[in-house]
């Protein structure tokens, strides 16, 4: 065929009536240096099809960007995460954000937060008491370990609620956890010596909280994507309403009643609100059916190989979000439980020193819930390094050097309450926003695994810096506070640089 010939059979050829190109996920995601292995990959998926009239280029061209946006492997874990295009993980509009069910989800997790993290809040009232009766000839390094090791356990073993509530739901986790946090509080009324505190209230009552605590808490998420923050937060301030209400109930009760009832009345209202809660609260997303399927063997090989999810360490969002957690945990836990005998060391009565307490915890419910209504609009962790920061100047402009005068003190309490309160109403939200709905329960146990160890570590390390209680020595653990508190603030900030780099205004 010559030359003019061949243009005349060219310009016949009807360009509109050409087939799209199919294209397939080798093709895109092949090495743009390997030409030729494309080429191959191609060759091989290609079929041809039926001419199609109504094909244009148009179509090809969403058929390609559409594949290379959906493709998995273009996922590139530093990739930015705003509360906008949180959708590349998955699709917002799949969950209710309000509704009648949603709203009776968040009070299930409100009445269940009442004791678990009310609990937290209050254990100053028990120490104190059996610390003076029960263990009087015990010395207080002793005694602090009951209660270290119940924060520890209740950290700590929320991985086994975290996978167990993903895979399972909640009747295993929370039934169970139930059982145990009632149980340990009705023997801890009855415990005298050291070994039996530990073994009720140390392990019994803190595996009771840690399989109560992941479920109470993830599952929010599973009902809320735009209002998560503002929802967590109002679910967690049932537990500033616990540790406002049970520090009172327990001093009054403790002189009209005795301990061992007081102990058993607040077992009895900690039971009530558990119940009610697991009958509430439910789990959106289905269970997974081939795990039950498994052989038991299987099944619990499997289960303790992924409660925690070491691999989402290689994730640098994730791995500086757990240290910025746990550092701010540290700093907060610390601070909560000397700040009274800090006071009791500056001249004040012990009348001031429980005002301080019950301060710390009303002002809680501002903190934790006006810092997340801000998050919503502003960006989460935008709040939370904003919170972190004031909270760190705070100590080291009103702690360190006005903390001897009452007025600064109870000034210094409240707004280290109202600032440091989002630490536990904002970590889940600002946890969910680097990883999918389906993986939070692990990613919360994980982070909490790395966190108890923090939490058992920082209060004789902060007791071993007081040394022999006298004010130069608690000016000391006041600069050891701040330190990580501004550790803590550090690594928020390194979270949000991998999750949007140096985008300042980003709402993130």
């Amino acid at each position: 065929m010559n030359t003019s010939n061949f243009k005349i059979e060219l310009d016949k050829i009807d360009l509109s009536n050409t087939p799209d190109i199919p294209v397939y996920d080798d093709d895109v995601t092949s090495s743009s240096n390997n030409q030729q292995q494309q080429f191959s990959g191609f060759q091989r998926s290609f079929k041809p099809e039926k001419l199609n009239p109504t094909s244009t280029t148009s179509n090809s061209t969403t058929s390609i960007l559409k594949n290379v946006n959906t493709h998995p492997n273009t996922h590139d874990d530093s990739e930015s995460l705003t509360s906008e295009n949180q959708a590349l993980l998955e699709d917002g509009s799949d969950f209710p954000d309000g509704g009648l069910k949603a709203w009776s989800i968040v009070l299930g997790s409100f009445l269940g937060l009442i004791p678990v993290f009310g609990l937290l809040n209050s254990i100053g009232s028990i120490q104190t008491y059996i610390s003076s009766n029960q263990l009087a000839n015990v010395s207080g390094s002793l005694t602090g370990w009951i209660f270290s090791i119940y924060l520890c356990i209740a950290t700590a073993g929320s991985i086994f609620s975290g996978t167990l509530f993903d895979r399972m739901g909640k009747k295993l986790p929370m039934s169970v956890g139930t059982v145990l946090f009632s149980l340990g509080l009705f023997m801890t009324a009855e415990c005298q010596t050291v070994y039996q505190f530990i073994l009720a209230f140390g392990v019994c009552v803190g595996l009771g909280t840690a399989l109560n605590m992941s479920p109470l808490i993830v599952v929010v998420s599973h009902y809320f994507f735009k209002k998560r923050a503002i929802a967590t937060g109002i679910a967690t301030i049932g537990g500033s309403v616990g540790g406002i209400v049970f520090p009172i109930m327990l001093r009054s009760l403790y002189t009209t009643i005795g301990y061992k009832w007081a102990i058993r009345v607040l077992a009895f209202v900690c039971t009530a609100c558990l119940v009610v809660s697991f009958v509430l609260i439910k789990e959106r997303f289905p269970k997974d059916e081939e795990y039950k399927k498994l052989a038991l063997s299987k099944q619990l090989t499997s289960y303790f190989t992924s409660s925690i999810d070491f691999r989402a360490l290689k994730d640098k969002r994730f791995a500086f979000c757990v240290l910025a957690i746990l550092f701010s945990e540290m700093s907060l836990t610390t601070a909560l439980t000397y700040l009274p005998a800090y006071a009791l060391a500056q001249g004040m009565t012990e009348g001031n020193s429980y005002l301080l307490v019950t301060l710390m915890n009303v002002v809680g419910i501002f903190g934790r819930f006006i810092p997340n209504l801000l998050a919503d609009k502003y960006g989460r962790y935008n709040v939370m390094i904003s919170t972190s920061v004031i909270a760190t100047v705070l100590c080291l402009v009103v702690w360190l050097p006005l903390g001897k005068h009452l007025g600064a003190l109870y000034a210094f309490a409240m707004c280290f309450s109202f600032f440091t309160s989002s630490i536990f109403s904002l970590t889940p939200v600002c946890l969910s926003q680097i990883c999918k709905t389906n993986q939070f329960g692990a990613r919360f146990s994980t982070m909490y695994f790395f966190v108890s160890f923090g939490n058992l570590v920082s209060v004789p390390i902060a007791g071993a810096i007081i040394g022999g209680k006298h004010v130069d020595e608690y000016n000391h653990f006041v600069v050891y506070c701040s330190i990580i508190s501004l550790l803590g603030t550090v690594c928020w900030l390194s979270t949000r640089y991998y999750i949007v780099k140096w985008k300042f205004w980003a709402k993130v």
